[in-house]
């Protein structure tokens, strides 16, 4: 006997025949994905799968798993780690690959900080009030000032990846 929430989940995928191509059936998961009860059923499978299991972090790789990981690392309180080309590049590009996008998060963030900080300044230029403390009126720009120290944060944290030693394949010293 089979789980009753497979069966729905088989119904709420479609089948579009010779897509993108002839002689490919393709699997279109949207209408399962606009079904708040269907994708629910599928997270909890998900997490029945893995319930007690020590998890780290949930991955997702390319665009589905984008989505079904971001949801089940949020139901399970944990890091979800975006995985695309680096994987699917030969081995010995891993490292390298790695590396450039830390130094284009480096770069990003720099850039995002430079102007979440001009936004704070403005913030305060302005004298704009983000909310009230009974009296007390609270500037916008110390209510928004987490966005700045966020991109600091997520930089710092890109620069370790790039200065980090790579990792040795089990056995080898």
């Amino acid at each position: 006997m089979t789980d009753p929430r497979i069966d729905l989940l088989r119904a709420l995928v479609r089948d579009i025949p010779d897509f993108p191509k002839p002689g490919i059936l393709f699997k279109d998961i949207t209408p399962l994905l606009a079904d708040p009860r269907g994708f629910n059923h599928c997270l909890d499978l998900f997490e029945d799968r893995f319930q007690g299991a020590p998890l780290d972090a949930i991955v997702g790789m390319e665009s589905r798993g984008f989505i079904f990981g971001a949801a089940l690392a949020a139901r399970y309180s944990h890091h979800f780690a975006l995985e695309t080309f680096v994987k699917l590049a030969p081995k010995k590009l891993h490292r390298p690959l790695e590396i450039f996008a830390d130094i284009f998060t480096v770069a990003a963030c720099g850039l995002l900080f430079h102007a979440s900080y001009k936004f704070i300044l403005d913030e305060f230029d302005s004298g704009s009030i983000a909310f009230y403390i009974g009296r007390l009126g609270i500037p916008g720009g110390w209510a928004e000032i987490i966005i700045p120290v966020t991109f600091v944060l997520i930089a710092y944290h890109a620069m370790m990846g790039i200065f980090r030693p790579e990792e040795k394949p089990e056995g080898h010293a």
